[in-house]
């Protein structure tokens, strides 16, 4: 079993974030990641496939909402650990000691990372596209196509 301390810098007010853990799923691990004090209300976590998660939101001072400010360190704390979970095919191969992974603190915008948004004109484009040239091409006997290309 592994242990890891990481400092989450950089967080600003008012803001949404998510902390994951994301690792190879030829690892066989499971991870358990938790804030480290000072404890309040549990913060939503969970685990999807192979990627364990912790959501927090900001308030206008940059405090996560639901816990108290940091007493000893400036820095919100947050402990990994990584837990063997599965059962070597090969007996004469020894499981690994260590465990590659990442962590990676992202800002949410509505709850979906902030780097979505660069999707947005992408998918906008596409469904202009569906619905002027490729339906009416389609579907040309259709009467309410007809109308909208007149």
């Amino acid at each position: 079993m592994e242990t890891a301390l990481y400092e989450l810098h950089n967080i600003r007010p008012n803001s949404h974030y998510e902390v994951r853990i994301s690792y190879p799923a030829t690892t066989p691990t499971s991870f358990d990641m938790e804030f480290l004090e000072p404890k309040s209300e549990s913060t939503g976590t969970r685990d999807i496939l192979n990627t364990e998660k912790i959501m927090f939101t900001t308030d206008s001072s940059g405090y996560i909402v639901g816990r108290e400010q940091p007493k000893e360190s400036k820095y919100y704390q947050v402990k990994a650990t990584a837990k063997e979970a599965g059962v070597a095919t090969d007996p004469s191969n020894p499981p690994h000691s260590s465990v590659v992974f990442n962590i990676v603190l992202e800002t949410l915008l509505y709850g979906a990372p902030y780097e979505l948004t660069k999707m947005v004109p992408v998918i906008l484009g596409l469904v202009v596209l569906v619905f002027s040239i490729i339906l009416p091409q389609v579907f040309p006997r259709v009467s309410g196509f007809k109308k909208l290309r007149d």
